[in-house]
């Protein structure tokens, strides 16, 4: 019932809300393996998070994406290339 509020939040257009939805998905994901399924599920919703112009957005989302895709290894190489190739990230961070 609260995922689709959550995924909501990911995607909303105050960067306090969206930051503060991808942190709590990081303390949901590290909860249970089936909240982690759930999480997972999230992963259109936490790459949109990434274009977001602002910083600590980015951050968080790059954060919660590598949380999901942390087991696989050629998952973290693709995020990787993919976003330092583009330029795309505006976090130093």
């Amino acid at each position: 019932a609260i995922e689709r509020y959550i995924k909501q939040a990911i995607v909303d257009k105050s960067p306090q809300v969206s930051s503060s939805a991808l942190v709590s998905s990081l303390h949901l994901f590290d909860s249970s393996p089936d909240s982690a399924s759930i999480v997972r599920r999230w992963i259109s919703e936490t790459q949109e998070a990434l274009k977001s112009p602002n910083r600590m957005v980015q951050f968080h989302a790059m954060q919660l994406l590598y949380q999901i895709k942390s087991h696989d290894r050629l998952g973290v190489s693709k995020i990787v290339s993919q976003y330092s190739q583009k330029k795309a990230l505006r976090s130093p961070l």
